[in-house]
């Protein structure tokens, strides 16, 4: 009713200012009354309408058969109020609505993204290619999407129909499917305890430089989740690591970390209590002077004056298709991106070397923004040594090319999980590192077989297996850019190493069958593409409806005139 009551108020106000002959003050007087109108119905509670809004979706979520009950009201209830915000927030924007209906002059101007590319690579210095000695190397761990599960109970329903099985709670179905002791090939996480022996694993087997840790620590359990239960889960995690292991960890938030999952707002100050959570934790680690930039938005430089490296973590919310917040402004959150390039020019200027940080990769983010997160690290690929993400839960990786040359001069690494989710074998990897350029020379794989461990009884401790190594695996001379140009080539034209990469990219547990007459499949090929829009445009994919309504919602990148 509100909105109605102020169009009827727009009316009456704007036939009474129309009497007035100075133009120029009847113009205003239009702006400043429709501004004032909208501002009004933007800040609004629609506490009423948030529950219609809230009661619709759930009974579609039930009625649709979309997830049980209990999980669609939990969820939608934890979800509704970031996206009826934030339709609110952006629907009603004085500053957007009242220039289109030629009430106000134009406030925003669309930033042409084509022309912002290349003003990111206009400086881009001309150098020579980059690569290891490998006179010297030291180890580097890779874990990715831990979800630890402090509920899981072995025995408990591993096929219970719901997001996430393998709890007391989960429902029994005819299809029942007994949790394992370590992990289930299912939709669940992996005990606390599996957890414990990959830490205990670690400490006796391996002596790494340092280690980074590319988020999503909390279980699936997403319709009865809350911001101190995942700020516990994360904190555990972190005690494990801080009290066993002798080296720092640099982490990342994944989009399971907030809550509810996947939404964080850049635009207020809702964050302020689960950012400074989690600088608190991982002060020990990236220092006090991370701290700073990590309680604004979470992400963070770091300096290692030993091997001249800033570390640098990204926020990945800032690109989440799924972080509802973004329907009001998807313009470089948090400024995040524009805060990347300066660190970047401040490296360059000083002669260090970079590893980038993030959870989700750019190829599953926005595509607006990964196509501006592409341009800086093609600006910068001399000085870029490596990326790490994970989300994927597959073991996977993207390839950045020279807008010149076409040849790969950058390489995001993604490792499998640790968790099973879903039924996979629990995962991580070892890099070897070139001392004196800090460019990945090779890597392991290790993978933990949950069949072999759940059948043997009386275990004391778990082994993980060295599941292969990258350059023997794929018949590569190292690690390099030019060995990933190669293997990239060969996803595309080479059956049995499509064979292999599927079966690892599944942790072990797909073996890849090609269909009769149908060729290669070029997924995983098209996969390693930095942007969504270039992978589809390799696979032949469009976008569903339900994403372009979003990206219409969302609108262009814009900034105040």
């Amino acid at each position: 009713m509100k909105l109605f009551h102020g169009f009827i108020l727009i009316i009456i106000l704007t036939s009474f200012i129309s009497q007035i002959s100075n133009s120029e003050m009847k113009f205003n007087l239009i702006c400043n009354t429709c501004r004032g109108i909208f501002g009004f119905i933007q800040k609004s509670n629609f506490v009423l309408q948030q529950k219609f809004l809230t009661f619709v979706i759930e009974e579609i979520c039930i009625l649709g058969k979309m997830f049980p009950g209990p999980v669609c009201d939990g969820a939608v209830k934890e979800m509704a109020p970031s996206v009826f915000q934030s339709l609110v927030k952006h629907l009603f924007d004085p500053d957007l609505i009242c220039p289109k209906i030629n009430l106000c002059p134009e406030i925003y101007q669309d930033i042409d993204i084509d022309q912002l590319v290349n003003d990111i690579l206009k400086d881009k210095p001309k150098t020579e290619e980059i690569k290891p000695t490998k006179n010297k190397t030291f180890q580097l761990l890779h874990v990715s999407d831990i979800h630890t599960d402090i509920e899981y109970k072995e025995g408990s329903n591993s096929n219970c129909g719901y997001p996430l099985c393998c709890r007391d709670e989960s429902p029994k179905t005819e299809k029942f499917t007994p949790a394992g002791k370590w992990g289930s090939y299912a939709d669940c996480d992996i005990p606390n305890e599996t957890f414990k022996q990959f830490v205990r694993f670690v400490k006796e087997n391996f002596k790494p430089e340092f280690g980074v840790w590319t988020g999503d620590n909390t279980s699936h359990d997403i319709w009865h989740q809350s911001v101190n239960g995942n700020l516990e889960n994360s904190k555990e995690i972190t005690s494990s690591f801080q009290e066993n292991l002798d080296f720092k960890i640099f982490p990342v938030i994944g989009n399971h970390e907030s809550f509810p999952v996947n939404v964080y707002d850049f635009l207020s100050n809702r964050e302020v209590y689960f950012d400074s959570s989690l600088a608190e934790m991982w002060k020990k680690w990236i220092g006090d002077d991370a701290i700073k930039s990590f309680q604004s938005d979470a992400y963070y430089s770091s300096f290692n004056e030993k091997l001249n490296l800033k570390i640098i973590g990204l926020n990945c919310q800032a690109c989440n298709p799924e972080n509802w917040y973004l329907l009001r402004d998807p313009t470089d959150p948090g400024k995040m991106l524009e805060w990347l390039r300066n660190e970047l020019y401040t490296a360059e200027n000083k002669k260090e070397r970079v590893y980038i940080l993030t959870h989700i990769s750019p190829g599953n983010c926005l595509d607006t923004w990964a196509k501006i997160y592409t341009a800086i690290i093609d600006r910068f690929s001399h000085i870029i040594r490596g990326q790490f993400a994970g989300h994927t839960h597959g073991d996977n990786y993207t390839a950045f090319r020279d807008s010149i040359t076409n040849k790969v001069n950058n390489v995001l690494f993604m490792p499998g999980s640790l968790t099973t989710y879903s039924r996979r074998n629990p995962s991580f990897r070892i890099y070897e590192i070139d001392t004196e350029t800090l460019l990945p020379v090779d890597y392991i794989d290790y993978r933990l077989d949950l069949a072999k461990w759940n059948n043997m009884t009386d275990v004391e401790n778990i082994q993980w297996d060295l599941a292969y190594t990258f350059s023997k695996e794929y018949n590569l001379p190292d690690a390099t850019y030019e060995s990933y140009d190669k293997l990239t080539e060969m996803l595309r034209t080479d059956e049995e190493t499509v064979k292999k990469y599927s079966h690892n990219e599944s942790s072990g547990t797909v073996n890849y069958s090609p269909k009769e007459n149908e060729g290669i499949n070029i997924t995983f090929y098209c996969g390693t593409f930095p942007t969504e829009s270039l992978q589809n445009q390799c696979s032949g994919r469009h976008k569903g409806k339900l994403d372009q309504y979003l990206d219409f919602i969302r609108g262009s990148w814009k900034h105040k005139k």
